[in-house]
Formats: structure tokens, C-alpha cells, sequence
């Protein structure tokens, strides 16, 4: 079941990215870590989106803040 929730969130993530939007499965916490699984931090790097200097925790804090404006209303 996790296999094949992460290849879902996977592919919408693909979507969003080639849509000059943010990746939504950011929102996606592990209940033990509290932060995304290591398959985000790899689609993130295969879409050039996490930079090889950047450390995983300040990415997950800058798309954060990309993905909730979304959601947002006025």
C-alpha cells in the first residue's frame, strides 16, 4: 500500500512540476519522522528542484511555503 501511495503521489507531483506549480505531496508527512519520505527528497532532486547544497529540511520548508498560498482563500 505505501509503494503504491508514493508512486500516486509521484506522478501528481510530476504533474504539478511540469505545471510550474509546487509539489503538493509536500504536504505528506511520515508519522514517525514528521517530514516527507525519502521519495520525495528523490523526485525532488530528479526535478532538479533540490539543489545538491541545499539540505532536505530547508527544501521541505521552502515548498511549504510555495504549497500552502494554494490552498489559501481571502
Amino acid at each position: 500500500m505505501a509503494k503504491e501511495t508514493g508512486q500516486i503521489l509521484g506522478e501528481i507531483s510530476e504533474y504539478e512540476h511540469l505545471h510550474g506549480r509546487p509539489l503538493l505531496s509536500a504536504i505528506v508527512v511520515r508519522g514517525d519522522k514528521k517530514m516527507p519520505g525519502e521519495g520525495f527528497f528523490a523526485l525532488s532532486r530528479q526535478l532538479s528542484e533540490l539543489e545538491e547544497d541545499m539540505d532536505e529540511w530547508t527544501f521541505w520548508k521552502i515548498e511549504l511555503k510555495r504549497v500552502y498560498p494554494i490552498f489559501r482563500t481571502s
